[in-house]
């Protein structure tokens, strides 16, 4: 299903099928609301959208001990990221759910999809780019040992840290792409569609470069200050940063939605099992 237009605007966007007052969905007509005007994409904003967020503190501390989960954990928390960044898109007043135990299964089905998508996307890009960046160091190092020149040690080694750098801006884009359509398609066969990932990539390039050199400063600047924090507040930056990115991903997403951009497929909305048991008067805790 796509997002963001609804049939009755007195019904809530974001509550799911089934529960009182759940919108009726249908394809979003994005062109036609479109602005064609470049809203703001700030580093800032996704960072104090999470600090901001209510129950702060207990979100990052259990985003610590489900990431030191060996092989569930990370999976875990890509479905808690699918869930925060869709609920981004809808508009809920309270996008970064509490994370909840209850919840842990939920996440773990769900987070499996995008976390193989992404790990398709971003290994083998990672390795080829390494590979040739320092494959052209090598044979400069060779070439230039033979001729007993080190000015061709030194053009090569050059010219492959250049290549690392460029192939790792150019993996961003694409890596964003891709990690955006597979937190809101949440399946492997939409998140790998080429053509719409080099056509989001083509739409989205300008503030990715640009917002991810700015969040790597600011976010080596918030390491640092988990260092200070006895360390153990290395473990909440770097949560804190997760969750900061996905804000990012989406301010670059309704970016490029404004823009006139094509919409990408939104997993229906689903209740949570604790939300399920909150709102169930059966099932709730005497």
């Amino acid at each position: 299903m796509v997002g963001a237009v609804y049939d009755d605007a007195v019904h809530n966007p974001y509550a799911p099928p089934g529960t009182p007052n759940a919108a009726v969905f249908r394809p979003a007509r994005v062109p036609e609301t479109a602005t064609h005007r470049a809203p703001p994409v700030s580093v800032l904003e996704g960072i104090r959208a999470v600090w901001d967020a209510p129950r702060r503190n207990e979100n990052l501390l259990l985003g610590c001990l489900v990431t030191l989960i060996p092989v569930a954990g990370p999976i875990v928390m890509t479905g808690w990221r699918a869930e925060y960044h869709q609920r981004l898109l809808r508009g809920h007043p309270d996008p970064l759910v509490k994370f909840d135990f209850a919840d842990f299964g939920h996440y773990l089905g769900r987070g499996v999809n995008p976390f193989v998508a992404n790990l398709v996307v971003m290994l083998p890009a990672m390795l080829g780019i390494y590979a040739l960046g320092v494959g052209v160091g090598l044979v400069a190092t060779v070439v230039g040992t033979t001729l007993e020149s080190t000015g061709v040690v030194h053009a090569g080694q050059v010219a492959g840290g250049v290549l690392l750098l460029l192939g790792t801006v150019l993996v961003s884009a694409v890596a964003n792409a891709a990690q955006t359509r597979a937190e809101l398609t949440e399946d492997v066969g939409e998140t790998l569609n080429l053509g719409a990932i080099l056509s989001y990539v083509r739409s989205t390039w300008t503030p990715v470069l640009t917002k991810m050199l700015i969040f790597a400063v600011v976010g080596g600047l918030v390491m640092v200050a988990g260092v200070l924090a006895c360390f153990v507040g290395v473990y909440l930056a770097a949560v804190l940063l997760q969750l900061a990115q996905v804000h990012l991903r989406w301010q670059i997403y309704s970016r490029h939605l404004a823009m006139g951009g094509e919409a990408i497929p939104v997993r229906l909305a689903a209740e949570l099992p604790s939300e399920a048991v909150a709102h169930s008067p059966t099932l709730r805790a005497p």
